[in-house]
């Protein structure tokens, strides 16, 4: 099991609990990486209040990098999990879900030259 860092180390780790019993285990281990990649970014930023803003949440977007359908699928494990605060007492920022945009580029074979 990933030790969390960050100021919500409890909070993920009890999230990630329920998410295990109730998911699929490749669901779960992207779960795992998503909250990694999450709780890095607090520690990094030395966040000591568990209420997160806007822009500490939007910070955590802008380290993000791939395709935007990865990206959406990031935040919105991370949405669940910000909304799931709300009943320990923890404000927090909700990002809107990006828009995911086709970022297929297709190949065409050809025998000509």
């Amino acid at each position: 099991m990933i030790q969390f860092k960050g100021i919500l180390h409890d909070e993920i780790t009890g999230f990630l609990a329920i998410r295990k019993a109730s998911k699929s285990k490749s669901t779960y281990d992207h779960d795992c990486h998503t909250f990694k990649l999450f709780d890095e970014y607090l520690y990094s930023i030395n966040c000591d209040d568990k209420n997160l803003t806007e822009e500490q949440v939007t910070g955590w977007l802008g380290t993000l990098g791939g395709k935007s359908s990865s990206i959406a699928n990031l935040v919105i494990v991370v949405r669940i999990f910000l909304a799931h605060l709300s009943g320990y007492g923890i404000d927090a920022y909700i990002p809107p879900i990006p828009k995911v945009r086709d970022d297929y580029i297709p190949y065409l074979f050809s025998t000509m030259r």
